[in-house]
């Protein structure tokens, strides 16, 4: 189970338990749990700040503050060292109906959990790097401890090589409703089969649409599965017009960021096609284009293998949770005989 998954859990936990103290509570006492609606509405803060918004973020923060506002007064005795010898009919009332949506949600998270990939049984291992700056000055490490970190390098290949040199390096960027954790069993495959693979995630300013947050960390991919499940006016403008020049810039800062002298597959998911003939055309670093969207096995072109990655936006789509990893297992496979084959 993913780390994300895991935190959700923790605070609809803490939240069923301080629902539940109602039950149990039979003689004069403090009440010690009525703090952990606080101590729920901050994790779940956290979380999302750390994770992005997601629905189950957004559920997860608002049933914390719902609890906790029916917590308020409880938590006001507590700090005041005032000691209970019942609960009041209506709290009661509101701690069974708190019980019940805590595991309702409880339910919604685990059914629509992703699938775990374990990096250490696949032998492949992955490297992430934050870093500073913009596509007009690139992108690096910076030593200051506030600097804001505008791009998520990500780097998977096989532990200590397998014995073998890489068959190749791949640089792959992610479709705009996507990230690359999204893709990640596809990346670990095509890693454990012996490619190197780069990928990133760009938050810059100069990297978002005019007058939106979208890219923003916390925002970027929920603001773009909005506006493409909406059929965003602005959204379709965006493609039509933004997106070839603004994938261009960002593989270029990629390729600055990857060994010299490696000759770089680019894989990229829904993108433009001229754009591939652009990138071929300006660089000899570039050796061959691929676009996983042409895959026939692959289902959700442009949303990354959320079968497995989001089975909640995967069931929107209209496809179940795969728990076998079918799909990116298949891709992977696909991919690497076209690479090998040279087509």
């Amino acid at each position: 189970m993913k780390q994300q998954t895991i935190g959700e859990l923790t605070v609809l936990f803490i939240l069923l338990l301080s629902s539940a103290r109602v039950f149990f509570i039979h003689s004069e006492r403090k009440d010690p749990l009525s703090i952990a609606p606080l101590a729920a509405v901050v994790c779940a803060a956290l979380s999302m700040l750390a994770w992005g918004v997601s629905v189950q973020e957004i559920l997860v923060l608002a049933l914390s503050a719902w609890v906790f506002i029916w917590n308020f007064r409880a938590f006001l005795r507590l700090n005041e060292n005032l000691i209970i010898d019942h609960y009041s009919p209506l709290f009661i009332l509101i701690s069974m109906v708190n019980c019940l949506l805590v595991v309702a949600a409880l339910l919604f998270v685990f059914v629509f959990r992703p699938v775990h990939v374990n990096l250490g049984k696949a032998g492949v291992e992955r490297q992430v790097t934050r870093l500073c700056g913009n596509l007009t000055e690139g992108f690096g490490e910076s030593d200051e401890t506030f600097a804001r970190r505008t791009m998520d390098l990500s780097v998977y290949k096989a532990k200590d090589g397998k014995g073998q040199p890489p068959k190749g390096t791949i640089v792959f960027l992610p479709a705009e409703c996507a990230a690359v954790s999204l893709y990640e069993p596809f990346l670990v495959k095509l890693a454990r089969d012996g490619y190197t693979v780069y990928g990133a995630d760009f938050y810059s300013d100069d990297t978002k649409p005019e007058d939106s947050i979208a890219y923003r960390r916390e925002t970027r991919r929920f603001s773009f599965v909005r506006a493409r499940l909406n059929g965003s006016e602005a959204y379709k403008s965006w493609c039509a017009e933004k997106k070839q020049p603004l994938y261009m810039e960002m593989f270029e800062a990629m390729r600055k960021l990857v060994p010299a002298g490696e000759k770089l597959i680019i894989v990229g998911d829904g993108l433009p096609k001229d754009l591939y003939v652009s990138l071929l055309w300006k660089d000899t670093q570039y050796d061959r284009c691929f676009d996983i969207a042409s895959i026939n096995d692959y289902k959700t072109q442009g949303w990354g293998p959320v079968e497995q990655t989001d089975p909640l936006l995967a069931t929107v789509l209209g496809f179940s949770r795969d728990g076998a990893l079918y799909t990116s297992n298949r891709m992977a496979s696909v991919l690497e005989q076209m690479i090998e084959s040279g087509d």
